[in-house]
């Protein structure tokens, strides 16, 4: 069932059958930071965990590399990289994941095109359990989505009502009606309108005259998340002259907020990252800005955003593109990197009140021209290592990452009724300690575009044990289970 391999589907979805999962509504209820928070474990040296990685296969290519993607295709967990390439002409960049080692493989038609690709992002649009791929291209070139049969992937052009004038940055999976098919949006610079599409059955059904559609925004990404909780995925879209909020109603109706501080005019805004930093249950905002300060946003509640000015994150103008969240300390609280034309920044978490930069050799210090970046566990060691996609003909990197005495889990969700990908999906973890959130997306960042695992993954400080894991599903279902171990990757099967 996989372009690589799914013929270990059935036997890796044994080993961890939920279907007699109990469900339980008080589970996480009090979902706010904790004060047993300051007992997990701090190391004074986290800033050593990651190191940079000379000699790995992913730290051997250079264009100007744009999107990044961090997505296990064959079963494994072990995930493959793939990296877009544009306006250079060149080739995007494939690399299959063997136990942790990477290998550059050139077999599929999505790296042989030259079409100067940005944004990609994967989902099974198709729901035959298999992750077809969409990549967004500039230069009036057509958007792509290479759908997935058995071991190869078929090329198909997107249809765009302008099929001449096309410009597209960045692309989103998504499930805007929670039917279980995932529908997709393409967001257009050069003053274009962006493009909805509705999935309709498994075919992918241009709606030029959606709320989505209409208007010229010169956007360049957009991030899908359940921002009031109400179980339906509301977007954000970043562009060069504002940022727009937009509200799902379900039906594939948007109300569009317009009295937001996010939505804010005269920022260049590259993206938009979606993460709880501070566990309180509500998923909160950092947009990356081109040449003016970036702003972190703390979600407080019925729509409402307050933008947050002390927590040490730089308030100087900088030339940000990309960002992504991700515990690489493992500490239960979600760090930050970020990424510049120019010196990056890496931003360690303190319990959700305030933000340490952290120096990183080869990543803090260098005047590389960085674009996307991802957190991703590249050898399932249980701890995030961190890739960088960059620029001007520099070299990609690759960051390993160490580990120290921290406890993790990682949740990998399959949906039944909900689309297969579980996309949309949540995932609270509750420790004595803690108390985290964290939703399934194809959009992980800031910058043209970057897609984390599928599979999610918690630090959990010192606590061994998990005193319960709440997945509430796309499609409205909620399932249970409680009393787990620490340093395990747990497959949950969407019940019926």
């Amino acid at each position: 069932m996989s372009v690589i391999t799914f013929a270990k589907e059935m036997k890796r979805f044994a080993v961890f059958y939920f279907l007699l999962i109990l469900f339980n509504p008080f589970c996480c209820t009090n979902n706010k930071s904790n004060p047993e928070a300051a007992s997990i474990h701090v190391d004074s040296k986290s800033h050593i965990l990651l190191t940079e990685n000379n000699s790995s296969s992913l730290a051997q290519d250079s264009s100007y590399t744009q999107g990044v993607t961090a997505v296990d295709l064959n079963g494994d967990y072990f995930p493959e990289i793939f990296a877009t390439n544009s306006w250079t002409n060149d080739k995007n960049f494939f690399y299959l994941n063997d136990n942790g080692t990477f290998k550059k493989d050139a077999r599929f038609s999505f790296v042989n095109d030259r079409l100067n690709a940005n944004g990609a992002c994967w989902g099974d649009f198709t729901r035959n359990g298999q992750l077809d791929l969409a990549v967004a291209n500039v230069n009036n070139a057509p958007n792509q989505v290479f759908v997935a049969l058995g071991d190869t992937f078929i090329k198909k052009d997107l249809p765009q009502n302008d099929a001449i004038n096309n410009w597209t940055y960045g692309m989103t999976w998504v499930d805007a009606t929670n039917s279980g098919f995932l529908d997709l949006y393409a967001v257009n610079y050069k003053n274009q309108p962006n493009v909805f599409y509705k999935n309709i059955n498994g075919q992918l059904i241009e709606s030029p005259n959606h709320v989505l559609s209409i208007g010229a925004h010169s956007s360049l990404n957009a991030v899908w998340s359940d921002l009031d909780n109400n179980g339906f995925l509301d977007v954000i879209i970043s562009g060069e002259n504002r940022n727009y909020i937009f509200k799902n109603l379900g039906g594939y109706k948007f109300e569009q907020l317009t009295d937001s501080p996010i939505v804010e005019a005269g920022t260049f805004s590259y993206g938009c990252s979606v993460g709880d930093y501070n566990n309180d249950g509500a998923m909160d905002l950092f947009f990356t800005n081109w040449d003016s300060p970036n702003h972190l946003y703390r979600n407080t509640g019925n729509w409402q955003f307050e933008k947050v000015t002390d927590a040490g994150l730089s308030d100087l103008p900088s030339k940000t593109e990309g960002s992504c969240w991700g515990d690489f300390d493992n500490d239960g609280w979600i760090d930050l990197a970020v990424s510049n034309d120019g010196a990056n920044y890496l931003y360690r978490n303190f319990s959700g009140q305030y933000f340490e930069l952290t120096p990183l050799s080869g990543f803090t210090d260098t005047s590389i021209n960085s674009n996307a970046l991802i957190f991703f566990d590249s050898n399932r060691s249980g701890f995030l290592d961190l890739y960088v996609a960059n620029g001007g003909n520099q070299k990609n990197q690759f960051f390993n990452n160490g580990g120290n005495e921290n406890n993790w889990v990682k949740v990998h969700l399959k949906g039944r009724k909900s689309n297969s990908s579980a996309i949309g999906s949540k995932v609270l973890v509750c420790t004595k300690s803690t108390k985290q959130t964290q939703e399934v997306s194809t959009q992980s960042g800031g910058g043209c575009g970057g897609q984390k695992p599928l599979t999610l993954h918690f630090g959990l400080g010192q606590s061994e044990k998990i005193d319960s894991i709440r997945i509430h599903w796309s499609s409205g279902k909620v399932q249970s289970m409680y009393n787990l171990h620490s340093k395990q990757l747990i497959e949950v099967l969407e019940i019926d």
